[in-house]
């Protein structure tokens, strides 16, 4: 290993061929590289957000959040249900499980909610 660095130190040009080759490599991997600052990440949430202007939280939650609520449990796929209700609005969020296909439970949830 000491020949190599003796040779290098003697042979300058070859020195700066190799420095040069490994900087523009280096240069060139950087802003050839795709890198991302928020990665795309598929979270298995379903929100349903229904607003009621001039509603009280116990209309919202008898007439809103307790109907969507009975019929959500018959969809295949959900795997929790939570939900808040608040003066003028109900949020009612569901938790898919991991094997259910996001597009199809959506797409039931939909069809429900319309």
């Amino acid at each position: 290993m000491n020949n190599l660095f003796e040779i290098l130190l003697k042979r300058s040009r070859l020195l700066v061929i190799l420095i040069l080759t490994i900087a523009l490599t280096g240069v060139y991997t950087f802003l050839t590289i795709e890198n991302r600052e928020i990665p795309e990440v598929e979270v298995n949430l379903i929100n349903i957000t229904t607003p009621w202007p001039g509603a009280d939280r116990s209309d919202i939650e008898t007439n809103i959040t307790n109907v969507i609520e009975s019929d959500i449990f018959g969809i295949e796929g959900i795997e929790n249900v939570s939900s808040v209700s608040q003066d003028d609005i109900s949020v009612v969020t569901l938790e898919l499980s991991d094997s259910a296909e996001p597009d199809q439970v959506e797409n039931d949830v939909n069809n429900l909610v319309g």
